[in-house]
């Protein structure tokens, strides 16, 4: 809020989108945890600020990205199977995630230190609760402590 930070408009749609379709999914197969729900409010919160803040425009990363959200919505509607697209929409926000860990690889300077913190302590606490047997919940632990 302070506008050190401009977030992309179309990546952080395309995130929301694609934690909806895993949250939507995790939800038929009742799997919800507060890991994907929190994910969805904030990435849609987040989505909703940058249309007023935000940077415009498409990366390649953003069109694959929407790619594997189709994908994952035509496979689960064929196969009538919300694991696929659980595990489709994940692999995407994986993939999509990327530059951001390349961008914080090649600038650590721009980088907020304590959301890293935060994040690898979160990472930790999750790899600790990793023993859950439901297949949607483990998909959604390992992207998001990726």
């Amino acid at each position: 809020m302070r506008g050190n930070t401009i977030p992309a408009k179309a990546t952080w749609l395309i995130w929301a989108c694609l934690d909806s379709i895993a949250l939507v999914g995790m939800y038929i197969k009742d799997a919800v945890n507060g890991l994907i729900l929190v994910a969805s409010v904030c990435a849609w919160l987040v989505s909703a600020l940058s249309l007023k803040c935000g940077k415009s425009g498409w990366t390649n990363i953003d069109l694959c990205s929407i790619g594997g959200a189709v994908i994952g919505v035509v496979l689960w509607s064929t196969f009538n199977n919300p694991t696929i697209g659980i595990a489709t929409s994940l692999a995407a926000i994986f993939i999509g995630s990327i530059p951001t860990f390349a961008s914080a690889l090649e600038d650590p300077s721009r980088e907020n230190k304590t959301a890293w913190i935060i994040f690898l302590f979160r990472v930790h606490a999750r790899s600790r609760r990793f023993r859950d047997g439901h297949l949607t919940r483990r998909l959604n632990q390992s992207c998001f402590s990726s």
